[in-house]
């Protein structure tokens, strides 16, 4: 009887959340993998709008265990969809990390989907990239994105963060930081060592005779060799403030290179209601929505000077074009737009699902059977939907 209940108020908020995805029929999909004892359970996460409102929502957890390859994760996934009747709506683009059986170009998931749903662009979640960043940066060291966030925003704040840490790899920039190391030292009464004094011992790593003469665009396994004239300043700017501000720009710029940034540029430029700099984006989705360039254009300039006579041109944000544009008026623009907020940035609404796993399948319930276990965890999840629901029928 439980079962029963929990299993009917399961399905009225998943059927709430088709009906919502139906009404808009694009979505973009997120999808990850956590060990939960001894099963392998995959998340399945939509990213939709209402209107022009972004949701991102839960719809269920998958048992992998069997077997993690490409075609069988594919597979479940397809099953998933056609399970809860989502075929009808299209698949406008997919955010994983970056596992091989994940983000493979030519057999992975992304692969086997956009082979399916062609418009289905792929987007690398930028929080597992800025994690790879990190960790490489890591390795030279011996001692929030909001839901509502879109690709375009994060095209920008990467941009910046790069431009930033050129312009702080200068020796103002490590001045600056120099002074507060020293007066912190200071008041604490932190006295400085260098590392040579307390490796003298240590074999070191020297430059390879072959490359001497040249010089070197990459790392090599060398060692900076200190010697006892260096100050402690000269050895914390090339054994540490360079050498990590390097490992991050070279990293940030490899794992968000031009390319795989060329439609978050083109959404940014979009949402600024510019249309000769983001015809990659519309392009890409003219024939799926069957929109009209030459409409379009018209559109995006009527809304953009309505917009721009009651604010500031360089405060344009979102929440103005929200306001100003609707779908009776500007048809085209209105399906772009949807299209545009429901490119998902990252897979974070997966690793919060994870979250909630751990809590509802704790070890005193490892006997939970899998079609409980999705019953309790999209209840739990996306309670918002079952408060709402649960009022207006008591209403």
């Amino acid at each position: 009887m439980q079962d029963e209940l929990l299993h009917l108020c399961a399905d009225d908020v998943r059927q709430k959340i088709i009906e919502e995805v139906e009404s808009t029929g694009v979505l973009g999909l997120m999808c990850d993998e956590a060990r939960c004892f001894k099963e392998e359970q995959m998340t399945v996460c939509i990213r939709y709008t209402v209107g022009l409102d972004l949701f991102e929502r839960f719809l269920g957890f998958i048992d992998t265990s069997e077997k993690q390859d490409a075609d069988s994760l594919y597979c479940h996934i397809l099953k998933y969809f056609k399970h809860f009747n989502l075929t009808k709506a299209q698949i406008v683009a997919q955010s994983y990390d970056g596992a091989n059986v994940m983000a493979g170009k030519f057999n992975g998931i992304q692969a086997k989907i956009k082979n399916t749903f062609p418009y289905a662009i792929f987007t690398h979640c930028m929080a597992h990239r800025m994690n790879l960043v990190i960790m490489d940066m890591c390795k030279h060291l011996k001692v929030n994105m909001k839901k509502t966030a879109t690709l375009g925003k994060a095209n920008d704040i990467i941009k910046g963060v790069i431009q930033s840490l050129k312009e702080a790899r200068s020796n103002e920039g490590l001045n600056e930081i120099w002074k507060n190391i020293q007066s912190f030292a200071e008041k604490y009464n932190i006295s400085f060592e260098m590392s040579y004094e307390k490796e003298r011992s240590k074999r070191k790593r020297y430059e390879s005779n072959l490359l001497q003469g040249f010089v070197l665009s990459t790392t090599t396994g060398a060692e900076f060799q200190s010697t006892e004239s260096d100050s402690v300043e000269t050895h914390f700017r090339v054994n540490a403030y360079f050498k990590i501000l390097d490992a991050v720009i070279v990293n940030m710029e490899k794992r968000f290179s031009t390319e795989s940034l060329q439609m978050a540029s083109a959404v940014d430029n979009f949402l600024k209601l510019n249309f000769n700099e983001s015809k990659f984006f519309i392009e890409h989705y003219q024939d799926l929505l069957g929109i009209s360039k030459q409409d379009l254009r018209s559109e995006m300039t009527v809304a953009k000077n309505c917009i721009e006579s009651s604010c500031d041109k360089n405060d344009f944000k979102l929440e103005h074009i929200k306001k100003y544009v609707s779908k009776q008026v500007y048809p085209n623009l209105y399906k772009l737009l949807q299209v545009a907020i429901t490119l998902p940035i990252s897979s974070s609404t997966c690793e919060r699902s994870f979250s909630a796993m751990r809590r509802l399948k704790t070890w005193l319930r490892t006997s939970m059977l899998q079609n409980r276990f999705n019953t309790t965890s999209i209840l739990n999840i996306e309670k918002d939907i079952t408060v709402k629901m649960l009022s207006d029928s008591i209403q």
